[in-house]
């Protein structure tokens, strides 16, 4: 019979998936009381309801599912501002334009209060806003992002105090710009978009020019930290559209008030460092750069051809590494030898991978002060010229080995796959039958897959490796040297449940191996329970601790410790193993003619080497080490 020494505990998460359409649809109501229904509109699942002032008592019958989608809009120019349900707002801001809740079982037969508030009531203060072309202005509310209505001339806007007192103007076209807006009498700064900052009383006066006057033009003039260097980054200028042959003249050229100037760059030989407006940097240019005039202008540009980054790659077995220039999806392979190898990179894409080949790993990869290691896969995506990078690597010794039993492979018909988690690499040439899966001490967690599959059933030792949810074909285990797994999934075994309870004030840690699997109280045992393969034979040993001695019975049958202290306990059918406390004295998981003056802690832990002063364990009996 197969011995278990470490069981397999997993706790069954229930999950219960139904699809929207398959539910059926609950019917219940809920009282809307509305102040003022002229200020708002409330459309359930897509339809809009007719409401009064005061109650409005809704049936919800959600016809897409369990729960309705409740939307309640402002009309136009008005504000909701609050939604009161169980004593709670439920808005964070004082005037919103809409609001959306889902009620569920909870909110049936509650009244949720909607306080409304109409515009003209809210926006008690104004300003003057005068404009040349409002076709060409946007101007909007902060706060409640509401758009303003212009027409050419003066215009009356109302504003709520404290809540609306920003403007923010800008063109309608995007990539125009306008000529001038000013705040009582003073130029505003143009920052994507003017920004006129009101008074809560009201009363100022703001002025905004769309159009441009008649023949004012700009000078923009492009410069260079270095003319050599840069020659060619710049590929193109145009003025609305057209083509300016003369853009690197050193007079520069002129550009009519209002026009929109596009400047390319070659930005595949060239690396841009940096580009100043009237000395105001640029945060960023990658192929081009679009402006519009509003002051002569001087673009200074720092650029160079891109060059070549030379480095020095220090690799100590080249077996075990693949080099990549770039990265390893789409890079270029680089063949190196063992030691130093001259590596040269565009300085465009000063990228090198290196990744473990199969079968090996890369210990570390160290390059200036930083070092990086426990990955299978390296990138270095900024390497500079000079650098040296070192790679210290190995083959993995795979010296231990476990048994994979598959009663037919093919029943998966969308594939069976066991996955290494420490590389995710998958084991290769798996058949129906016997396997023997060779690992290495880093390579002790497994994933198992059978998709496709009649049943599906997987054993360590005879005990069930439960999936981590109910109905999935997968499952992940842990595996030492020796290990026998068994996967079916064709047709599942007979299998009979075991459970353990324990006698109030034993514990699951004061066992050896039954309790390897085991986190927690003894309530587990009593609740959770394994399923074992007919002849599997479970192992229950208990660590050497002072006055803990154990019976064990299988329903009333007492079971007999063996020569070592273990008790065996074989599965042929359902079964609970009950473990109480013994009367009898010793430590009876240690016969002290078989114990070798092996040395224990207290608490059961075994003493490698010599002892430090202390109390513990030895052939069964208390010893104190001075």
């Amino acid at each position: 019979m197969r011995k278990i020494y470490y069981l397999f505990l997993t706790m069954l998460l229930g999950m219960v998936g139904m699809s929207a359409n398959a539910q059926e649809a609950k019917s219940m109501k809920v009282i809307f009381n509305v102040d003022n229904p002229d200020n708002i509109t409330i459309n359930i699942d897509g339809v809009a309801q007719s409401l009064v002032a005061g109650d409005n008592e809704i049936t919800l019958n959600a016809p897409y599912g369990y729960y309705s989608s409740v939307y309640v809009y402002a009309t136009d120019g008005n504000f909701i501002t609050k939604a009161t349900k169980d004593g709670a707002n439920q808005l964070y801001s004082a005037y919103n334009t809409q609001w959306s809740f889902y009620p569920s079982d909870s909110d049936a037969d509650k009244t949720i209060f909607i306080e409304t508030i109409a515009g003209k009531e809210a926006r008690t203060a104004s300003c003057t806003v005068t404009v040349d072309d409002a076709s060409k202005v946007r101007v909007q509310r902060n706060g409640t992002n509401t758009t303003v209505e212009l027409q050419n001339g003066k215009n009356t806007v109302y504003y709520i105090p404290g809540y609306e007192t920003m403007l923010i103007i800008n063109p309608v076209t995007y990539g125009t710009t306008l000529y001038k807006a000013t705040l009582n009498g003073e130029d505003l700064v143009y920052s994507s978009g003017y920004s006129a900052n009101l008074s809560s009383e009201g009363g100022d006066k703001i002025d905004i020019l769309a159009n441009f006057p008649e023949g004012l033009t700009y000078n923009v003039k492009l410069t260079y930290v270095d003319i050599e260097k840069a020659k060619g980054v710049v590929t193109g200028v145009t003025v609305d559209g057209t083509a300016i042959d003369t853009f690197n003249d050193a007079e520069g050229f002129d550009v009519p008030a209002g026009k929109a100037v596009a400047i390319t760059f070659d930005n595949v030989n060239f690396k841009i460092d940096g580009v100043t407006v009237n000395e105001t940097p640029l945060s960023y240019v990658y192929s081009s750069y679009n402006f519009t005039p509003t002051n002569n202008t001087v673009i200074n540009i720092d650029a160079h051809r891109y060059g070549t980054v030379k480095a020095t790659l220090n690799v100590d077995n080249k077996d075990n590494v693949i080099v990549y220039k770039g990265y390893s999806y789409n890079g270029e392979i680089i063949e190196v030898a063992n030691g130093d190898n001259d590596i040269e990179l565009s300085e465009n894409n000063a990228v090198v991978t290196i990744k473990a080949n199969s079968g090996c790993f890369i210990t570390s990869v160290t390059y200036g002060e930083t070092t990086l290691s426990n990955q299978s896969e390296y990138t270095i995506s900024s390497v500079t010229d000079g650098m040296v990078i070192s790679v210290v690597s190995g083959a993995i010794v795979r010296d231990k080995s476990f048994t994979l039993n598959i009663d037919d492979i093919t029943a998966a018909q969308y594939g069976f796959t066991l996955t290494r988690a420490s590389d995710r690499s998958t084991v290769d040439g798996l058949v129906t039958g016997k396997n023997t899966v060779a690992f290495a001490e880093s390579e002790t967690h497994y994933q198992l897959g059978a998709f496709g599959a009649p049943v599906f059933g997987v054993f360590n030792r005879g005990v069930m490796i439960n999936p981590s949810y109910q109905g999935s074909t997968s499952v992940e285990f842990d595996v030492e040297d020796g290990d026998v797994i068994d996967a079916y999934v064709k047709e599942l075994p007979a299998t009979y449940n075991v459970k353990f309870t324990l006698e109030e004030g034993i514990y699951a840690y004061q066992f050896n191996e039954v309790s390897a699997s085991y986190v927690g109280a003894s309530s587990q045992w009593s609740t959770m329970g394994y399923t074992a393969v007919e002849g599997t034979e479970f192992t229950i040993t208990i660590k050497p601790m002072d006055g803990l001695n154990i019976d064990v019975k299988v329903g009333e049958e007492a079971i007999a410790a063996n020569a070592e202290g273990a008790f065996e306990v074989p599965v042929s059918e359902a079964a609970t193993i009950n473990i109480t406390k013994s009367t009898s004295d010793g430590i009876n998981t240690i016969n002290a003619s078989n114990a070798d003056n092996v040395i224990y802690t207290l608490q059961g832990v075994k003493v490698n080497g010599k002892a430090a002063k202390g109390l513990y364990i030895k052939n069964g009996k208390k010893v104190v080490v001075k």
